[in-house]
């Protein structure tokens, strides 16, 4: 498979690859066989797929979620990093919190980390 410029982040699941790059998601459907293109939104540097759902972390650290082809951005930024948990995706922010924002409920729930 050849893309359209170049690969910023890649990640998996069970049964699905997704590809992030400069312009556009792909996400494979059964294994690399098909893929689904979308666009990406501008400036996106990371991706998690959770229960097919897909959401970027952009450059300014807002995080987005793709419904029905719109992108809605579930944070106001300051978030450093996102990845893929089971029952949605872990987010972390500048304070040092890591949230969770569950898939179903559209909720974010706060994890503290001391260090």
């Amino acid at each position: 498979m050849k893309t359209d410029s170049e690969i910023v982040d890649i990640q998996h699941s069970e049964k699905n690859i997704v590809i992030l790059t400069e312009k556009q998601i792909y996400m494979s459907t059964d294994l690399g066989v098909r893929w689904n293109i979308k666009p990406a939104p501008e400036n996106s540097k990371s991706v998690a797929l959770c229960n097919k759902s897909l959401f970027v972390i952009d450059s300014e650290g807002k995080v987005f979620r793709e419904e029905l082809g719109i992108w809605n951005s579930i944070t106001q930024g300051n978030s450093l990093a996102i990845g893929a948990s089971k029952e949605g995706i872990l987010v972390s922010f500048r304070d040092g919190s890591i949230r969770n924002y569950h898939v179903t409920t559209k909720k974010m729930e706060y994890h503290y980390i001391k260090y």
